[in-house]
């Protein structure tokens, strides 16, 4: 146990056998072990997004969702506050889309991140697409996301969405 934490697997009147004790010990072994596992994972995705490497990031998303590690959402956010940065189109639209096709639960940062790349990379389709599952997941976009819309159609010289969301 950590240090200062109570040890809740056994009390100071229960008996286990010995089979029973080396179970326990296995069991809290494997556990230890998944849990710096998870964490490895988390640290590697770090520190590839940290130094703005997303193709190693990208490579090691691909990586882990095929072993069935999970990746923590705030990887996924620093991962692609990375591409934003780089402004890489290809990587950018896979992870989005990976993103919005799966059932994690995103949080607001991440689809304001997400439009702030489709409106940096002035497509109006896909920021449209992220806003739309936005409201599916009944996430509020914010004012710096729908200026950041307005802002793109204004440059494209889109007049009929720039009327439509302003």
């Amino acid at each position: 146990t950590v240090e200062g934490t109570p040890d809740y697997t056994r009390n100071e009147t229960s008996t286990w056998s010995p089979f029973a004790e080396q179970k326990v010990q296995s069991f809290k072994s494997k556990l230890s072990t998944v849990i710096n596992e998870d964490r490895f994972v988390q640290l590697q995705l770090l520190a590839a997004a940290k130094a703005k490497d997303t193709a190693t990031a990208m490579k090691l998303i691909e990586d882990f969702e095929k072993q069935g590690k999970r990746i923590a959402i705030s990887s996924y956010s620093a991962v692609l506050d990375a591409l934003a940065e780089e402004r890489n189109p290809e990587l950018a639209t896979g992870l989005i889309t990976r993103l919005l096709e799966s059932s994690l639960p995103l949080d607001a940062k991440i689809y304001s991140t997400m439009l702030q790349i489709y409106t940096d990379l002035l497509l109006p389709d896909k920021a449209i697409e992220v806003l739309r599952a936005m409201n599916q997941r009944r996430v509020i976009a914010n004012r710096k996301d729908y200026n950041n819309l307005l802002f793109m159609f204004a440059k494209l010289g889109d007049e009929t969405n720039l009327k439509a969301f302003y």
